[in-house]
């Protein structure tokens, strides 16, 4: 054999000629060109549609958004009017309430002053009971006397 062996294969690329290295490495840098352009051009179209995306997504919620705040402002405006609503439903009930009170108050006050009469009338008839009793007390005296006299003039 001899010193230098022959390789199996085709020669490596230091092994070649100055020329056809600068060939494989135009082609090679021409590939490579070629994949980044492919991955440039992905990319921009990978972000037009996810811009497109996001675009789509700010209309649709922006649009929803602009919905809701309607619908709280719509909301907002009905609860005022509920509120004014009740306001007024509870000051007429208060004012109600105040007019049956104070004809319950004249009632009352009313009720009070036959009471004061009843009372005054009572007392009277307590008087004139009092002095009835007095005269039965003194009648009864005269029938108990005129009695022991009848007794006394039957046993004489």
């Amino acid at each position: 054999m001899s010193d230098k062996a022959k390789p199996k294969g085709p020669p490596f690329l230091g092994e070649q000629s100055f020329e056809k290295q600068i060939g494989y490495f135009t082609v090679l840098m021409e590939d490579v060109q070629s994949h980044v352009k492919g991955i440039a051009e992905n990319q921009i179209q990978l972000e037009q549609r996810l811009t497109n995306k996001i675009d789509s997504v700010e209309t649709n919620l922006s649009g929803r958004i602009d919905m809701v705040e309607l619908a709280i402002k719509a909301t907002r405006s009905d609860l005022r009017d509920t509120e004014k609503r009740l306001d007024a439903k509870i000051d007429g009930v208060e004012k109600r309430l105040d007019g049956r009170m104070n004809g319950i108050d004249g009632r009352l006050d009313g009720i009070d002053g036959r009471l004061d009469g009843i009372e005054g009338k009572l007392d009277t008839m307590d008087k004139r009971l009092g002095s009835v009793e007095k005269k039965i007390d003194v009648v009864i005296e005269k029938v108990e006397k005129h009695d022991e006299d009848i007794i006394f003039l039957k046993s004489a």
